[in-house]
């Protein structure tokens, strides 16, 4: 798909690599399996994970480091299969990344050894940026047209379009076999309108048609559906950023506002931490739950 890469531009992929780092995942570098659901118990929906594949991180290595900068080496450790990647650094000379595998359901020997190479990949910072992306991508199925006769799901899922932010996924479009957008964030209605217009001379296919009011407000569920649970992972105040910047259409709900200020005021470490959630959300200062909370938080901290 290397002929499509300049139709696809990824955003944030412009930002200066520095010494250490690798090149973001483009769109087409990202695979998408589905997780949950899609088959005769779940018939109607399914979830899906983001990944990278081995042959990904190889191609990386060879464009940083050139065929002969790098080698990988499996041990058997106990009953684990490690494996060590190593790159060479001028002026440093060798640099080792280990990590474990876990076997497939099929090949457990070749399944182990492609999950160690990979996870030891992640670790000199290939594709760690698909730790930054949503954990839970839910898409509604179709049960009368998506599966084959087998009972199978037959629809194949890929990202059409990823963008950065400090090297966190911030937008993402999954889009299926024939090019229409399942499911999306980070981006409005309109951005996706338009990223779609952009793509239609080179892909041939239409926009989908304007959602209805009612098609709005579940659409708005759903991504609350899907940005509270992250909201509640979040660890630091970056997170909750990060949570906020990538649901731009709850961003007028206030529901969406107040929760994230409370996350904040949950994760203060200090009661000069608390004050700047105060001061960053004036039109709360009198709101009387989120008084409580922070009188409640300041309790806890000296």
């Amino acid at each position: 798909m290397a002929e499509n890469k300049a139709a696809k531009p990824v955003e944030g992929q412009s930002v200066e690599i520095k010494d250490y780092e690798f090149r973001l995942l483009d769109a087409d570098e990202i695979e998408v399996r589905v997780g949950q659901g899609g088959n005769q118990k779940s018939p109607d929906w399914c979830s899906l994970l983001l990944y990278k594949d081995a042959r990904c991180d190889m191609r990386r290595l060879d464009e940083k480091f050139g065929i002969y900068g790098w080698k990988r080496k499996h041990e058997l450790i106990g009953q684990n299969l490690f494996c060590t990647v190593s790159v060479y650094k001028e002026g440093i000379g060798w640099i080792d990344k280990q990590d474990v595998g876990t076997p497939s359901n099929t090949e457990a020997v070749k399944g182990q050894a492609s999950d160690s190479f990979k996870r030891a990949c992640s670790c000199l910072g290939i594709g760690r940026e698909l730790y930054t992306a949503p954990k839970k991508i839910f898409i509604n199925l179709n049960r009368n047209t998506e599966y084959s006769q087998s009972g199978k799901l037959k629809t194949i899922f890929h990202v059409g379009y990823v963008g950065y932010t400090n090297r966190c996924i911030a937008k993402l479009i999954i889009q299926d076999e024939n090019n229409i957008v399942r499911w999306y964030c980070g981006m409005t209605e309109q951005e996706v309108l338009e990223w779609m217009n952009e793509q239609k001379e080179v892909y041939g296919y239409s926009e989908p048609a304007p959602k209805s009011e009612e098609e709005k407000d579940e659409n708005l569920n759903e991504q609350k559906q899907y940005a509270y649970p992250q909201l509640q992972q979040a660890q630091i105040w970056e997170d909750v950023d990060r949570v906020w910047n990538g649901f731009p259409d709850l961003q007028k709900s206030e529901e969406f506002k107040r929760k994230c200020a409370l996350r904040k005021m949950e994760l203060a470490q200090s009661k000069k931490d608390l004050k700047a959630v105060y001061d960053a959300y004036p039109e709360y200062q009198k709101n009387a739950e989120f008084l409580a909370k922070l009188t409640q938080f300041k309790s806890r901290l000296v």
